[in-house]
């Protein structure tokens, strides 16, 4: 039997669920070589996605600015492939916590398109077209 991948850990769900096991993908993220940069981003994903919307918030911000900052570095497709892979499951289960970064979204999807990688530029156009229904989403709600 396979499990959902989108299954909520209840140990993550818990108020400040991430806090011990968050600053060790950030440090990978950060400091590591181009393998521990794909593996710290692909394991923030499985954070992510593991994880309420509402045990996610107050970690939102930590994840998404740096992994904006690093996919503009030159790293391997594969990295950059798991950071787009990574944003766009923030986009989906951040909510409107993400609303702040969706113009810097855009433009690093926008960039990505342009990336050698076939991989990257497929997980980057369809991770702007989830951004653009959210967008639009957002904008309603708004409007309303």
């Amino acid at each position: 039997m396979r499990e959902d991948p989108k299954k909520l850990l209840p140990g993550l769900c818990d108020h400040n669920g991430l806090e011990p096991l968050y600053p060790i993908y950030q440090h990978g993220l950060m400091n590591g070589s181009a393998e521990q940069r794909e593996l710290a981003a692909k394991g923030l994903g499985e954070l992510v996605n593991h994880t309420s919307e509402a045990a996610l918030k107050p970690y939102v911000v930590k994840i998404t600015g740096p992994l904006i900052r690093i996919v503009g570095d030159r790293f391997p497709g594969t990295v950059k492939k798991a950071i787009v892979d990574t944003l766009k499951s923030l986009l989906l289960r951040g909510g409107v916590t993400l609303k702040p970064f969706l113009p810097q979204l855009q433009t690093t999807y926008v960039k990505c398109l342009a990336d050698p990688s076939v991989a990257v530029r497929l997980k980057a156009a369809e991770s702007l077209g989830t951004l653009v229904r959210l967008s639009a989403r957002t904008d309603r709600k708004s409007v309303v």
